[in-house]
């Protein structure tokens, strides 16, 4: 029967966990078997990484209908609110079906200016600028 050793050094270690900030630190290791606390520091910001959400808008510049496409894998609404620069709310919409969607925005008789189209998934907020020609 083969015996497990540890190679004794000093090593890096990073834990990572959802809804978690990233913990990481060093320890040494000689013969024995070692334990680690680690405490980790709940990400409350209510901020949220959004990589795995691509939330498409179509066509920008824009003159009277935008075009907002994404699949909601949520089980809660998706918000998308369209402000104007100076954040003021222009239209919004509430989507409560999951999968792909495809939403339209008419948006006949908004001034040409920049506009921010905002869409909340759950804790993941997306912020797209949108031009209104």
């Amino acid at each position: 029967m083969a015996s497990s050793r540890n190679i004794p050094g000093e090593y890096s270690y990073t834990v990572v966990a959802e809804n978690y900030f990233e913990a990481s630190g060093r320890i040494l290791v000689d013969d024995d078997d070692k334990t680690v606390p680690v405490v980790m520091e709940e990400d409350d910001t209510g901020l949220a990484v959004t990589d795995h959400i691509e939330l498409k808008i179509y066509p920008n510049p824009v003159s009277n209908t935008l075009h907002v496409e994404f699949d909601n894998q949520n089980e809660s609404p998706v918000n998308l609110i369209l402000m104007d620069i100076l954040g003021k709310q222009v239209s919004a919409k509430v989507i409560h079906d999951r999968g792909h969607q495809l939403i339209i925005f008419d948006l006949a008789g908004l001034q040409p200016e920049l506009y921010v189209l905002r869409g909340e998934f759950g804790k993941h907020v997306i912020l797209k600028k949108i031009s209104m020609n």
